[in-house]
């Protein structure tokens, strides 16, 4: 008798045991599924950052391959377009400049 009350005490014990740990475990899976969500958003928003910038870029250097590419009516490199280019170019190094050191 005394060895089956054991017995029947030890497997409620083992139940309550594998309860809780199963409570915990599907915790545990809640909290690894929510940070893979986060890690996967967070993957996808830098993603989609690079892509813009890597559109922007391609988008200017295009432009500027364009102007700089333009021929006159013999087939001479436009200098004129390569100029104003430049100072474009220049003009917006100096503007950058001006504005770190006004920061500082």
């Amino acid at each position: 008798m005394e060895n089956s009350i054991a017995l029947t005490s030890l497997s409620q014990e083992n139940n309550e045991t594998k309860s809780k740990l199963h409570y915990y475990s599907k915790e545990n899976e809640k909290k690894i599924s929510t940070k893979c969500s986060a890690e996967k958003q967070e993957f996808e928003r830098r993603k989609q950052e690079r892509e813009e910038a890597q559109s922007l870029y391609k988008k200017e250097k295009r432009e500027v391959f364009k102007t700089l590419s333009k021929k006159t009516k013999k087939c001479q490199p436009n200098l004129d377009l390569q100029v104003k280019y430049l100072l474009k170019k220049y003009k917006k190094k100096i503007k950058s400049h001006i504005l770190c050191l006004i920061k500082s």
